[in-house]
């Protein structure tokens, strides 16, 4: 995927669900969501459909953030020929309840955490409702995001080739340090073992530790992104 727009698409099969209040409960002097196993049921979905279509992509999305949401709903059973007969024409507008925007707040709640960070990075939100014989939910977000490989080019600009030798060497030192049988025994060898472990360690920490945590602060998780990247790239490769 390159630098600029991109576009991730959701298609969620079966009757849109408008956004309900919570319920208050004289038992338990609480309020409590009617909805909950919906919501996560939509929350489980869209985890599914990230997991299987967007592999090489890093969510939550962070920053700016348009979306566009089609909702469909299956026509009254109550209506007659003539109706059917103007939706067949595609002539026929959604202008009874549900209401557009409890559609809207539902979906856009379901997605906080998983498509993006927060609802608050919603710059744009077009919402349409529509009457359909295919009851389902479309959902567009557009996003500007950074490609895998621009990631990868800004994760390697923090150290030269011969840097990342140097840190692979010196993380190889810190391992020869430990013999997990000997920790496991008491004396004097298991005691020099610990020492030898902690000054390399704090020399690899010193070296290393700023980089590592700008890299870790700039790319949190990245490293997740580009496993899945690679799995995708060596699925599309001819065995």
């Amino acid at each position: 995927m390159s630098i600029g727009l991109q576009m991730i698409e959701f298609k969620i099969m079966g009757t849109p669900f408008p956004k309900l209040r919570a319920r208050f409960s004289s038992k338990t002097k609480c309020f409590y969501n009617l909805q909950q196993d919906t919501e996560e049921n939509i929350r489980w979905f869209l985890k599914s459909q990230i997991q299987e279509k967007y592999k090489s992509v890093y969510f939550p999305l962070k920053g700016p953030i348009a979306c566009d949401i089609d909702f469909f709903i299956k026509p009254p059973a109550s209506w007659t020929k003539k109706d059917n007969n103007l939706l067949s024409w595609g002539i026929y507008n959604h202008t009874s309840k549900p209401d557009l925007d409890n559609f809207a707040k539902f979906y856009i709640d379901c997605m906080n955490e998983i498509v993006y960070e927060d609802d608050r990075q919603l710059y744009s939100i077009y919402v349409k409702k529509y009457y359909s014989y295919e009851p389902r939910t479309e959902i567009r977000i557009m996003s500007n995001r950074k490609s895998i490989q621009e990631k990868v080019k800004e994760i390697l600009s923090f150290l030269s080739p011969e840097e990342f030798t140097e840190l692979v060497d010196d993380m190889q030192k810190v391992a020869s340090c430990l013999d997990i049988e000997v920790l496991a025994k008491e004396g004097e060898l298991k005691d020099k073992m610990q020492l030898e472990a902690a000054y390399v360690l704090s020399i690899f920490a010193d070296r290393y530790g700023a980089t590592l945590n700008k890299i870790t602060k700039q790319h949190p998780g990245i490293w997740k992104c580009i496993s899945n990247y690679e799995k995708t790239i060596l699925e599309k490769q001819p065995s």
